[in-house]
C-alpha cells in the first residue's frame, strides 16, 4: 500500500460544488466516467451515492484524485451513514476506490436519469 489513494469522486466534492474545499489542492489524475452499469442515489441530500446495478444504470462523470491516505481516511470517517468504502467500475473497464451506497439505500431517491450529481444539482 502506498501513501496515496486514487479515489473516484462523483458527489459534493466535484469541481464547482459546495464541498470542494475538502479535497482542494489534491492532484486531479484525470476526468473519467463510471461504467454504464452505475446508478446514482440521493438518500440524504446533499450526498449522492453510486450503486453498481447490472440491470440498469448510466455512465456519469467522476474525477479521479490522488489523495494522501491519511487525508482520505479522515474524509471517509466524516461521511454520513449509508456510505461504504468500495470500488466503482469506470467506463474504460478499470476500477477505482470510491464511497458507495450501502445496498440498504436502494429505496433512496433514484437520480440516475439526471446523469450524475452535478447534473441533478443543476436542475434544482
Amino acid at each position: 500500500m502506498g501513501d496515496h489513494v486514487e479515489s473516484a469522486i462523483s458527489g459534493t466534492t466535484l469541481r464547482g460544488l459546495p464541498n470542494r474545499h475538502q479535497i482542494e489542492g489534491r492532484a486531479l489524475v484525470r476526468e473519467a466516467r463510471t461504467a454504464p452499469s452505475t446508478e446514482c442515489r440521493a438518500p440524504t441530500e446533499p450526498h449522492p451515492l453510486p450503486i453498481e446495478d447490472r440491470g440498469r444504470g448510466v455512465s456519469f462523470p467522476c474525477e479521479i484524485y490522488r489523495i494522501p491516505r491519511r487525508m482520505w481516511y479522515a474524509k471517509v470517517t466524516n461521511e454520513p451513514p449509508g456510505l461504504v468504502v468500495g470500488e466503482v467500475e469506470l467506463e474504460n473497464g478499470t476500477r477505482a476506490v470510491a464511497m458507495l451506497a450501502d445496498r440498504d439505500w436502494l429505496a433512496a431517491q433514484d437520480i440516475t436519469a439526471h446523469g450524475g450529481w452535478a447534473a441533478y444539482v443543476a436542475t434544482r
